[in-house]
């Protein structure tokens, strides 16, 4: 299948494309968001990375497939994407810079290397305290599943998975704590 062909089939939502793109160019966006975050911001995460690469695949869907629509094959659809990438990259960068760090929920770990069993055991328990869904997103996340990923074996919308992970956390969170008790 030609690249513009390849298009009109993610244009028109075929699952069997979306697979193959995030199979083949998923690689490619992160890889692109890596080497712009690395370039310009020098304590940049793994999970920005990330972030970029899923903020251009919601970009190719929203209205209506849009900015997919503008592709006209006179290059490659990865030096399309990549383009897409440095601008999505360089905008979060601006936004990021903006914006207070987040507050993040990790579980307290304990000092010394007795207490690791404990708190294994303690993470066992407040992740069977939690629903099916949210044990499976902590588990994909913790194994680095990227998020289109996760997105595509939940059978929700990329930009959900953020917020859903996040909930997750949280309530992971409250587990833990409520084992201190």
């Amino acid at each position: 299948m030609d690249e513009r062909a390849f298009v009109n089939a993610l244009i028109l939502r075929d699952p069997a494309a979306w697979r193959r793109f995030a199979e083949e160019y998923g690689p490619v966006l992160y890889r692109a968001a890596s080497a712009v975050l690395r370039r310009e911001s020098p304590g940049w995460a793994r999970q920005e990375a990330q972030e970029v690469a899923q903020a251009v695949i919601a970009l190719l869907l929203e209205r209506d497939a849009s900015l997919l629509r503008t592709f006209e094959g006179r290059a490659r659809l990865s030096t399309w994407l990549i383009g897409i990438v440095r601008r999505q990259a360089i905008s979060h960068l601006r936004r990021e810079r903006r914006r207070p760090p987040p507050l993040r929920v990790v579980p307290e770990v304990p000092p010394d290397a007795a207490d690791a069993a404990e708190t294994g055991e303690r993470l066992a328990a407040a992740m069977a305290t939690l629903g099916a869904r949210d044990r499976l997103l902590l588990t994909l996340f913790s194994e680095e599943t990227p998020h289109a990923e996760i997105a595509l074996m939940l059978g929700i919308a990329l930009n959900s998975v953020s917020p859903l992970l996040q909930r997750a956390r949280e309530r992971l969170a409250a587990a833990l704590a409520a084992l201190k008790k």
